[in-house]
């Protein structure tokens, strides 16, 4: 009862910030259509690593649709190299005092208070919200991919919305060049990318199931790389100690675009819900997201050679820290069998 009531009073704060951000998008709009065209457009995207990957393709659809726009992004510090390279964002900014001058439209694909009130007091010709989106498909009773939502909230300043999305992340050629010194360096030209690292316990699956899962592929033929960033460390660590092979752990020695750079170069991404999927799927790899807590209509691996494992119960989504079921996890209801089995489905 009390995980219930912690997960409802989190959602009612949610669902109360979307109630005053749809309000406040009614008062800057009007009854209005939005102008045909903008000198300056600030992106609001305060996120983790999978959501602002899932937002990069509406951010291309944004540029072509205003070429002449000068487009702003505000997003959190982590993810700032994520987009650091990206040619359809002008300047970056990750606090908001570093935000100047009047914007034209303002787009709120997930926002804060303090990012309400700057659109309160320093009111844009229009304003579209995450809020809308997510109250129409929420009466809808669908889920929406983060990729769709993205393209849901630009919708009425897009020119032509892609009918299937791709995603794509942009590497500098330095970034390149690490992934193939790294490689070449470290003898691997037919290796897997393990992640069994997630920001939360509840999505991470069992690690003595990734032991198992890393002996099968080595069986099978390939190399084994265990990524993640610093804080994956350790545990990549204990899970190679117990291998009878040779295993390389990857994790805090490099950026998030070395990563992706180096995944580019992998046969196979198996890992948690979690960054480094995402990244995985951005490089158009084959990628298996392994899922708990979370909901897969909206964070599964958005591409044709992504795919998912999920035990769905009656308690998801949950608030993915108090969990109903300590004692049997969601996550670790999926087997290492299961696992083999989409493995050689996926690679076939």
């Amino acid at each position: 009862m009390q995980l219930k009531i912690h997960y409802r009073l989190e959602s009612w704060k949610e669902k109360c910030y979307y109630i005053f951000s749809i309000l406040l998008s009614k008062w800057i709009n009007g009854n209005s259509t939005p102008p045909a065209s903008f000198n300056r457009i600030l992106i609001i995207k305060i996120d983790e690593i999978g959501d602002m990957i899932t937002a990069l393709p509406s951010f291309e659809t944004l540029r072509k649709s205003h070429p002449e726009a000068e487009i702003t992004l505000l997003c959190k510090a982590l993810v700032k190299k994520i987009v650091q390279d990206d040619p359809t964002i002008d300047k970056i900014v990750t606090q908001k005092s570093e935000l100047s001058g009047k914007y034209d439209l303002i787009l709120d694909l997930r926002s804060s208070w303090p990012m309400f009130w700057f659109a309160l007091f320093n009111r844009p010709k229009y304003r579209l919200d995450r809020g809308s989106a997510r109250m129409k498909n929420r009466n809808l009773g669908a889920h929406k991919h983060e990729v769709e939502v993205n393209y849901q909230i630009m919708a009425p300043v897009l020119k032509d919305i892609p009918d299937k999305a791709q995603l794509r992340l942009f590497i500098n050629d330095d970034d390149k060049q690490f992934a193939q010194n790294w490689c070449e360096k470290n003898s691997l030209n037919n290796f897997v990318i393990l992640h069994a690292g997630a920001r939360r316990p509840l999505k991470q699956w069992a690690p003595e199931r990734y032991e198992a899962l890393a002996n099968y592929l080595h069986q099978t033929g390939f190399q084994i790389v265990f990524g993640g960033g610093p804080e994956d460390a350790e545990l990549n660590d204990a899970i190679i100690k117990n291998l009878k092979f040779t295993a390389t752990n990857l994790a805090g020695k490099c950026s998030l675009t070395q990563f992706a750079a180096i995944a580019a170069h992998a046969k196979l991404f198996v890992g948690n819900d979690s960054g480094p999927m995402h990244l995985a799927s951005a490089m158009n790899i084959p990628v298996i997201g392994l899922f708990g807590p979370s909901i897969t209509e909206t964070f599964r691996p958005y591409h044709q050679k992504g795919t998912f494992i999920h035990h769905k119960l009656p308690c998801n989504p949950c608030d993915q820290i108090h969990c109903m079921h300590p004692g049997d996890i969601c996550i670790n209801r999926i087997s290492v069998e299961e696992v083999e089995k989409k493995i050689k489905a996926l690679l076939a």
